[in-house]
């Protein structure tokens, strides 16, 4: 993406709330006692409720409880900079007063209020930029509603409503978007004060044509508004993960991922597989030590009510940001290719911000030239850590190594912070870490494509996998440091790729550094069981052992002999990580 000076401030917030909300909170997820399988918001599709059923819903949609204030107040406290709402889901239900479509909130319900002109008023107050949510181009409501042309269902739901409109094909998609999205992307941008963004979703049958005249639109009315790719077609001001989609990479340029605090986006009653506020700040200084903004949804109860978890965790959050929100507001990206496990890493000029998932009683990191000035915890600025820096004998790596206090368990992810004068200064190589642990992502290989057919060759997609790998002619190489020369155990990471899609394996692999050899069936050892992999699924497959006979500088080549198609995926890594074995036998 462009360097766009109106882009500042959503570079800088790192942090968002997303809501979903609409008549599908009624239902809460139930539809004549039988209970969803899927998202709260497509409860329409997966039980193909006619329309004349779902447009009843609006007469028992009354969110008395809704409290704008409340909703911008406590998306500011938790660190959050800007919270995009759906002013328009699939359903086609308009959650403001649009004069264009009577199928709205204010003149369709008993509510009468138009939520969105109150939530401008409070995001002002709270210093939070409003966003909008609006699906362009699905509309439930609407025979010519687009998604007829999708190729695949939406795990076995439809894209379009084809269950009261038969002849979906000769839905006149056109007409549409003149009558129904032009005039209501018109009314969000001019009737609720400055927009921070417009985020689209879904954009099936929309034309080049018609997500140019968009953009344009939006522009024209606020230059200013920013505007996520899914407009589709090239457009857009900054790119967006897949839902749930965390980044496994340092991004260059502007991107965002959208995650559920639980596993829905719109409001389900028995959902309750929430994240807790420990797994929501591993995700948000995960995403941000790779240059990617996180956005938090909140699925609201149809009384206008974030469920009482949500709230708990926004509280814990704020209590979090109090203390430790430089720590990501306006940070940049982690300067290492790697780091110790359970750190996360980001930077400001002079400054590196260690966030501790784990408490080590010795925090160790390889590869920082500054000469360190002081150490501490963020929440306890005054009290200087003990440090020492020096250089590992065997690598010839300068050593940072801050001894970190005890805590009570109530202190949530502390932040270790390292002061030094101008930029970091790292090595530019893949270090072993103090557990003799060495991570090769795939992000960071040099890929080797020579002899593959043009246009399939393998290559980084941007959560950090290597995709499209179906030719052995193909092969991974990574240049990386050892401290300790002895015996050690090489593992792989690889991923369903997507979303919810199984794991499969059965790839022929041979892994080779310097003259040790070994060959390996991927299989799966391991399901990954962590807050990052819950949607995408991650497999750790153990190789084999060889032996590094040196410290210093290696090379590992990674090469596929035998792949499985398995579904269109192939063989997608993720990493490669040797272990060193313990007794080391040389």
């Amino acid at each position: 993406m462009k360097n766009k000076e109106y882009m500042q401030w959503w570079r800088e917030a790192r942090f968002g709330m997303m809501i979903h909300w609409g008549l599908y909170s009624v239902l809460g997820g139930e539809w004549k006692g039988q209970r969803q399988k899927n998202i709260g918001e497509w409860i329409m599709s997966e039980f193909r409720i006619p329309i004349a059923e779902y447009e009843q819903l609006a007469a028992e949609f009354n969110p008395v409880a809704f409290d704008a204030d409340q909703w911008a107040r406590l998306a500011s406290r938790a660190g959050m900079k800007y919270l995009i709402i759906t002013a328009k889901h699939h359903d086609g239900f308009a959650m403001y007063h649009s004069k264009c479509d009577p199928y709205n909130i204010v003149d369709a319900t008993p509510f009468g209020r138009d939520p969105m002109a109150e939530l401008a008023e409070a995001c002002q107050k709270h210093g939070v930029k409003l966003c909008f949510y609006y699906s362009q181009s699905l509309d439930w409501h609407e025979f010519g509603g687009g998604g007829f042309d999708a190729e695949q269902p939406n795990f076995e739901m439809s894209w379009c409503n084809n269950w009261d409109f038969q002849d979906v094909q000769k839905s006149d998609f056109d007409e549409y978007f003149e009558r129904k999205v032009r005039p209501q992307v018109t009314e969000l941008l001019t009737g609720y004060g400055p927009i921070g963004a417009i985020w689209f979703d879904c954009p099936f049958t929309i034309s080049l044509e018609q997500s140019q005249q968009l953009y344009e639109l939006v522009k024209s009315l606020q230059p200013d508004c920013i505007i996520n790719n899914r407009l589709v077609n090239g457009l857009g001001d900054y790119g967006s993960f897949g839902d749930n989609q965390i980044s496994g990479q340092v991004m260059e340029g502007d991107w965002e991922t959208v995650a559920t605090l639980n596993d829905t986006w719109g409001y389900k009653s028995f959902d309750t597989n929430w994240k807790s506020a420990e797994d929501v700040l591993a995700l948000l200084s995960g995403s941000a030590s790779k240059n990617v903004n996180y956005v938090l949804n909140i699925g609201p109860t149809c009384e206008g009510v974030f469920p009482p978890v949500s709230i708990d965790v926004l509280d814990d959050l704020g209590d979090w940001m109090e203390l430790n929100s430089e720590s990501i507001h306006g940070t940049l990206p982690t300067p290492f290719f790697d780091s110790p496990k359970g750190v996360s890493i980001t930077q400001k000029p002079g400054k590196l911000y260690l966030h501790l998932h784990h408490m080590p009683k010795t925090l160790s990191l390889n590869g920082l030239h500054n000469t360190v000035k002081r150490a501490y915890l963020l929440h306890e600025p005054g009290v200087d850590l003990v440090f020492q820096q020096e250089i590992d004998p065997a690598s010839g790596q300068k050593r940072l190594a801050v001894e970190v206090p005890d805590m009570p368990q109530s202190v949530m992810c502390p932040v270790l912070t390292v002061e030094f004068d101008g930029l970091a200064e790292v090595d530019n190589v893949i270090t072993q870490q103090p557990d003799g642990t060495i991570t090769l992502p795939a992000a960071s290989a040099q890929i080797d494509n020579t002899g593959v057919e043009p246009g399939t060759e393998a290559s980084v997609c941007p959560v950090g996998a290597v995709v499209n790998w179906f030719s052995p002619k193909t092969s991974l190489s990574w240049d990386f440091m050892v401290s300790e020369a002895g015996v050690y155990e090489l593992s792989m990471i690889s991923t369903g790729l997507h979303h919810s899609n199984p794991w499969a394996g059965g790839h022929k692999v041979r892994l080779q550094v310097g003259d040790a050899v070994i060959t390996a069936v991927v299989q799966q050892d391991e399901l990954i069981d962590d807050v990052a992999a819950r949607y995408y699924t991650q497999a750790v497959s153990v190789l084999g052992r060889l032996t590094i006979d040196s410290p210093g500088r290696h090379q590992l080549t990674l090469i596929a002999e035998d792949i499985q198609y398995n579904n269109g995926v192939g063989l997608a890594v993720m990493s490669v990580s040797l272990r060193k074995v313990t007794p080391v036998i040389l």
